[in-house]
């Protein structure tokens, strides 16, 4: 059996998360690897789960004792991923809690409900002996060779490996997370004229017009060097006065504010 050396790897601290991440990739095929660059919202991977819940995960490279100071830093990620209103967060460090770190732990629901498991190093060990090659990769290759299998990894979650079902699982997946942007409106989404993304938002209730105000304040141009182009722009302004529905291109729109009540 392959053990891997957490204290070696904790002196490298994104080789020992990405290695985690790897195994999380593995275990759990709808799981998604977090680009950091810019900060990662408190979590390194999420998935859908098959009931459409949302499950972040958040790594850490500690050994040893959760000290103060490494608390801290897990509230700091609690605070991140909270924005992204998850179902469910899980901690994967290779710390397994002491009865002291557990009570703390558990003690976050109370702020944080979505706090779900510590996955330690218990677990952590469990599933590293079903999958030694991971290790093999911290082991025995450069530092960038694993970061580079994270990379790929992503690479590959973001491609449609099974082709039409993974465009229509993912698509379900964002069309359901895009009816609950608002309580007031739905939102769907097509392909417009000329093949670029045509949101639609309509109302949930009709009872909710007057509360649920959306405003746009913008400015629109149109060219007046062919027949076609006054066409539009008097539609545009019919729709305007009367209401309807006009579509217009990004060479029309300049720039837009939308004021909403969510």
């Amino acid at each position: 059996m392959v053990e891997a050396p957490w204290e070696e790897l904790a002196k490298k601290p994104k080789v020992c998360e990405s290695l985690v991440s790897l195994l999380l990739l593995r275990l759990y095929p709808r799981a998604q690897a977090v680009d950091g660059t810019g900060g990662d919202g408190g979590r390194d991977l999420f998935e859908y789960s098959e009931t459409n819940q949302l499950i972040n995960y958040e790594v850490k490279s500690f050994t040893g004792r959760m000290t103060k100071s490494r608390r801290d830093q897990v509230l700091r990620s609690l605070v991140s991923t909270a924005r992204s209103q998850p179902d469910h967060w899980d901690l994967v460090v290779p710390i397994d809690p002491n009865p002291t770190e557990q009570r703390w732990f558990d003690g976050l629901r109370a702020e944080f409900p979505f706090v779900r498991q510590w996955r330690g190093r218990s677990w952590l060990d469990t599933h590293f002996a079903a999958h030694g090659d991971l290790v093999r990769y911290a082991l025995h290759n450069s530092d960038s060779y694993i970061l580079d299998r994270i990379a790929e990894a992503r690479a590959e979650r973001d491609c449609l490996l099974r082709g039409v079902p993974d465009l229509v699982e993912r698509y379900e997946a964002l069309a359901r997370r895009g009816q609950e942007l608002s309580p007031h409106y739905g939102v769907r989404v097509s392909s417009g004229p000329t093949g670029a993304p045509l949101v639609e938002l309509t109302p949930k209730h009709s009872s909710d017009h007057a509360e649920a105000k959306i405003e746009f304040t913008g400015q629109a141009t149109f060219r007046t060097d062919a027949p076609e182009y006054q066409a539009l722009q008097q539609q545009f302004e019919e729709a305007m006065r009367f209401g309807g529905d006009i579509t217009l291109s990004a060479a029309n729109l300049g720039p837009m504010t939308i004021s909403a009540l969510s």
